[in-house]
This record gives structure tokens, C-alpha cells and sequence, in this order.
């Protein structure tokens, strides 16, 4: 069984992908679930899908289905044309992700909280070094200064080699989750 993105589904099988997802608050008095059952899933593979899918999984959403989901980065032109976003080659990891992809669920589970150990790292990878970040640190602190801007993401991507069992989807989430501790906002 193939493994893809955040949820887990079954890729590859005829009929609709085994889909689920699992949201953990792992902070004192925390609850965990797992959505299931998925009626359908919203996705934009282009810019001018963006906008049909967003409003397809609000209006699943709005009719009661539990909805989860990523819109990412680059789907900015499908908001507002003049907004840039990055391309990436072919052979990059994320040049097959959708811009937007939503599944919409039938049910909802009280799950125990997960907790899991991936096993070992073998050093983690920063892609930028430290003099960019310093760089790119002074030009947001400038812009949003000059009143450019309110806010700014910086994000820089970390890359690691997993030892065989952490590699499985759950084991790395699990692992991900409890190094967090990851709570929700209630």
C-alpha cells in the first residue's frame, strides 16, 4: 500500500482512496480525533481551480461533513493574479502537490493521543545557511518598518535521513507530534 501526503489513503486501488486524518492536542487535558469516512475531496491542480475547490470544501463544510485540508504557497495567483508564487522543476518533491487539495469526512473519532518514537535522524539539513537568514531577518524587519508590510512569513525547509521504520507515515507523524507537543487553540 502506497503512503501519500498528511492524510493516510491508499493509492493506486481502484474506487475511493482509504483516507484519514488525525489532528492530536497533545497539551495537558488534550483531545485527539481522526476524521474518516471521506465523502470527497477538493482539488486544484491550477491556479484557476483554486478559488472552486476552497469554495467546494467550505460548502461541504457548511453542510456539516468534517473538512481538512492544505492550500499551499504557491497557490496565491488563484486568489489574486498579481501575487507571485514559486514554480518548481520537474523531479522536485513538491512539484506534483496539488495547490489545494480538501477531503471532506463523514465522521469524526476520539483517538488516544499518539505518541510515537521515528527512530533516528541522520543530521538534519538546513536549506538556507546562516548569513542568508540574518539577510533575509534584516529585509522583513525593514519592510515591515517601512509599513510594506504587517507580516511575513520566513520559512526555510530542514531535510533529514530516517532510519527504515521511521519513515512510515504514522511512526514520523507520531514522532513530529509528541517532539511538539502540539496543542490546539481552543
Amino acid at each position: 500500500m502506497e503512503r501519500c501526503g498528511v492524510a493516510r489513503m491508499r493509492c493506486g486501488v481502484p474506487g475511493p482512496p482509504a483516507i484519514t486524518a488525525r489532528f492530536d492536542d497533545l497539551a495537558p487535558g488534550g483531545r485527539s480525533f481522526a476524521l474518516e469516512r471521506p465523502r470527497a475531496t477538493f482539488v486544484a491542480e491550477r491556479a484557476d481551480q483554486v478559488m472552486g475547490a476552497v469554495r467546494d470544501a467550505e460548502a461541504a463544510a457548511r453542510a456539516g461533513a468534517w473538512v481538512a485540508g492544505f492550500v499551499t504557497y504557491e497557490a496565491a495567483p488563484g486568489f489574486d493574479s498579481a501575487l507571485p508564487a514559486a514554480t518548481w522543476p520537474d523531479g522536485h518533491p513538491l512539484a506534483a502537490l496539488p495547490l489545494v487539495w480538501f477531503a471532506a469526512f463523514e465522521r469524526r473519532t476520539e483517538v488516544p493521543p499518539g505518541a510515537g518514537d521515528a527512530g533516528p535522524t541522520v543530521g538534519w539539513q538546513l536549506d538556507r545557511n546562516r548569513a542568508w537568514h540574518e539577510r533575509a531577518v534584516a529585509c522583513v524587519r525593514a519592510r515591515i518598518a517601512a509599513g510594506e508590510y504587517y507580516q511575513l512569513n520566513l520559512t526555510a525547509r530542514l531535510t533529514a535521513h530516517l532510519a527504515a521504520r521511521a519513515a512510515e507515515p504514522e511512526r514520523l507523524y507520531a514522532s513530529l507530534a509528541a517532539a511538539q507537543q502540539a496543542g490546539t487553540t481552543r
